[in-house]
């Protein structure tokens, strides 16, 4: 079996840095589309959904606006011409590092639900250690994360 590996376009890794950044010291995340090739293990994300206007955001934990969140979802995938899929979510961890007992939870859910088409989904986690920001992508698969490779998951330093 292949290594899992993500790619990124252009620009996301500055985007979700930047808002976790911005709604620091509280989690804020969102939702990953692209695509996946299963053959070649690669996931590449070519857009993100933020976490929309009613999110509720707290010290450990955010609740995105689900419904604001599904009109952006839809309103993509048919501009796209119905071919990009949910990979799977993106949050941020202000005072952690990796995926909590709750990211877990969480992956297990959509893994098995069918409407979400998505048993292995990817959870990209951007983490402040030591006073720094910094991306880590994981995907879900047989009850536990497993850390995927990746050379996109850098950004420009930035000031927040």
């Amino acid at each position: 079996m292949r290594r899992r590996s993500i790619s990124l376009r252009e620009g996301i890794a500055e985007h979700v840095l930047a808002d976790a950044a911005g709604f620091a010291p509280l989690e804020t995340g969102g939702v990953l589309l692209g695509f996946h090739d299963d053959e070649s293990g690669m996931r590449i994300v070519t857009e993100l959904v933020g976490a929309g206007p009613k999110a509720s955001r707290q010290r450990h934990l955010f609740t995105p606006d689900g419904p604001w969140q599904r009109a952006q979802i839809a309103e993509i995938y048919n501009a796209s011409g119905r071919i990009l899929a949910y990979l799977g979510d993106w949050h941020s961890h202000p005072h952690g590092n990796g995926p909590s007992a709750l990211d877990r939870s969480t992956a297990r859910k959509i893994a098995t639900t069918p409407a979400a088409r998505c048993p292995h989904p990817v959870f990209l986690i951007a983490a402040r250690v030591q006073g720094a920001w910094g991306l880590r992508a994981y995907e879900f698969g047989a009850r536990r994360f497993r850390k995927l490779d990746s050379e996109t998951l850098t950004a420009r330093p930035g000031r927040h």
